[in-house]
């Protein structure tokens, strides 16, 4: 089972992008997708940039906001308010 199954709608994921040899160590993660849709198996259909992809558990991994980064958006938005 995979540990990446934890999934809903409007989640934001990062994309496991695989590098240009066969070397794990050359892949690079990719993002923010969107989920839009579960499928069976443990897969999910994602939007980036516009464009839908059907991508396999394993390949994704939950985006996860920093407390700093919130901070910060918070910073801004309350700025922008006024």
């Amino acid at each position: 089972m995979s540990r990446y199954n934890l999934r809903s709608l409007g989640d934001q994921v990062l994309i496991l992008i695989p590098g240009t040899t066969t070397s794990k160590v050359f892949s690079r993660w990719q993002g923010l997708a969107t989920v839009v849709e579960i499928k069976p198996h443990n897969s999910y259909l994602v939007e980036l940039n516009g464009v839908r992809k059907h991508l396999h558990a394993d390949k994704l991994r939950r985006y996860e906001i920093s407390v700093e980064e919130l901070v910060s958006r918070l910073r801004c938005s309350t700025f922008f308010n006024f």
